[in-house]
């Protein structure tokens, strides 16, 4: 008897184990594809669908939130109406496998200054911090090391998708967006890529 109630205590404590720790595997196995510039390790942790649905949503509120205030109401809802096409065909182009991997591929360094290789590489050394929202959500923190890009950060949102499964389901670039819209509104140029 003892030996029963003893094994089933330690199935479950395994099978608790196993559930918290793994997204927390999944977010390793996401760190070691980025790292090894592997875009196939990477795809497996995607849900492009539910990626692509949230994508759309944010880029209509950025549309929404660009859009002069003084603007009637209506002429705000009409533009938004007309972009809605071309946001949903430049979304379902973009967040895929095959853009996925033309973004990762590894792009020699134009010119010889030693200066802006070393400028880039460390642009893409970045610090990776968790927080965890549920039992079925992660937010995974996402900021340069840089102090040229101080204060951006991006936050991708894991969600289990069935047992110990997690998938990226969206990226939320708020960071960036807020430094982006600080700038426009001092009237400072557009950053150069």
């Amino acid at each position: 008897m003892i030996k029963s109630i003893s094994a089933a205590v330690v199935a479950i404590v395994v099978v608790l184990t196993i559930w918290f720790a793994s997204p927390y595997v999944a977010l390793r196995g996401v760190q070691q594809a980025v790292a090894d510039n592997n875009p196939d390790a990477l795809s497996e942790y995607v849900d492009y669908n539910a990626l692509r649905s949230n994508v759309k949503v944010r880029v209509r509120e950025h549309i929404a939130e660009s859009m002069p205030s003084n603007w009637p109401k209506m002429v705000r809802d009409n533009a938004i109406a007309k972009l809605g096409p071309s946001v949903e065909t430049g979304v379902d182009k973009y967040v895929t496998p095959e853009m996925l991997k033309n973004i990762m591929v590894a792009k020699p360094v134009k010119g010889s200054n030693q200066k802006d290789a070393e400028d880039i590489q460390r642009s893409w050394d970045v610090r990776w911090w968790t927080k965890r929202q549920s039992l079925d959500v992660v937010i995974l923190h996402i900021a340069s090391t840089n102090p040229k890009y101080e204060g951006r950060e991006v936050l991708v949102h894991f969600q289990r998708v069935s047992g110990i499964t997690w998938k990226i389901v969206d990226v939320d670039p708020s960071g960036w967006k807020t430094w982006w819209m600080d700038r426009v509104q001092r009237g400072m140029p557009a950053p150069s890529r």
